[in-house]
């Protein structure tokens, strides 16, 4: 049939084609692309839905490059929906400062941003990027980023207010924060607020117990809550006794009589920095304590951590460990839960050939 030129998609359903772009492999994604304007469309919104610049070790000048090519066609950037900047700089180029406020300006649907900074020789002292932090609050005041509703952040100043002042879905602070600071923050004035994960410095575990009525009282629709605790003063670490794990577990049980106020918590992860008790029954211990918890106080939680042991309860009442890398202490609920098939990095990325 001589002259006759057939489109790949021409007598495809779109449907079709997101169905089978949802289903490949990212490498196969790309690789559609320039089949048709149809196909780079769906591929495009596939390959960069959730897009993570990593800066840690050997990787900077491969996502700098990575970065250089979001920012030199719009498209990509569109398409993003969940931005993970991993290991920042501390001191980073003005350039590269310059190309991380270009991406975010045009990935204008955007939904979540994840910013985690490497701290340089100030140890602990929070490092800014007014720039970048500048043009975050900008976008957001001027309505831009219309989608953003999920954010998690290192460092948190007083002076440096959340993007626009929005309202979030979903708050993650790593870094240790004075109880204070946090409660002054107008965080939880943040209408909305389903997820939040905070690392708080307090100076007593009576000052915690406050801490937790505080948030059970203002957010009482919150879902998902991760709460570390890090006290200045080391009150139950004075020995390996188990009288130490048993102040420990009034402490604990005296949040949850506070939180199960909050009746559509199912996710709840505690950490602190003062329980060492005795390997040997740590263990069975904590496993006890969160059966317990679970059975008096919250039976409707489907997700319950205690330090670094974890249970997840199913429909049928089964449960199963949580692995330490999965813990509330250590990933983002949010990020693990919408994005849970991965970012797009420079290793997982097609570069064109030029």
């Amino acid at each position: 049939m001589t002259g006759i030129s057939l489109s790949p998609s021409i007598s495809l359903p779109s449907e079709l084609l997101h169905a089978v772009i949802d289903y490949s492999e990212l490498r196969d994604a790309w690789s559609c692309r320039p089949v048709s304007r149809q196909f780079y469309n769906i591929a495009t919104g596939r390959v960069f839905y959730s897009v993570c610049l990593d800066f840690s070790g050997d990787k900077t000048s491969r996502t700098e490059h990575f970065l250089r090519m979001l920012c030199d066609t719009r498209a990509p950037c569109e398409a993003i929906r969940h931005l993970t900047i991993r290991k920042l700089p501390s001191f980073i180029a003005e350039g590269l400062e310059k190309d991380l406020c270009d991406l975010i300006t045009n990935a204008t649907l955007i939904m979540s941003i994840n910013l985690a900074i490497v701290m340089g020789l100030e140890g602990d002292t929070p490092v800014h990027y007014p720039r970048l932090v500048d043009c975050l609050h900008q976008l957001g005041a001027a309505g831009s980023l219309v989608n953003l509703s999920a954010y998690s952040i290192d460092h948190f100043p007083t002076e440096v207010k959340l993007p626009g002042g929005r309202h979030f879905h979903a708050l993650r602070l790593t870094k240790p924060v004075e109880d204070s600071d946090f409660l002054r923050s107008g965080v939880l004035g943040s209408m909305g607020l389903k997820h939040l994960q905070v690392h708080v410095r307090l100076s007593s575990s009576t000052d915690a117990l406050s801490f937790v009525q505080k948030v059970s009282t203002v957010l009482q629709d919150i879902e998902v809550l991760g709460l570390y605790f890090e006290l200045k003063t080391r009150e139950f670490c004075d020995g390996t006794s188990h009288e130490n794990f048993e102040d420990f577990k009034k402490f604990i049980m005296d949040i949850c009589k506070i939180i199960r106020c909050c009746e559509r918590l199912r996710v709840l992860g505690v950490a602190t920095n003062f329980l060492t008790i005795a390997a040997a029954t740590k263990d069975e211990d904590l496993i006890n304590l969160i059966e317990e918890i679970h059975a008096m106080y919250l039976p409707s939680t489907g997700r319950l951590e205690i330090d670094w042991y974890g249970r997840q309860w199913d429909v049928t009442g089964g449960y199963a460990p949580i692995s330490n890398d999965s813990l509330l202490r250590v990933m983002w609920y949010y990020e693990y839960s919408v994005t849970s098939a991965g970012a797009t990095d420079f290793d997982d990325f097609v570069h064109p050939r030029t």
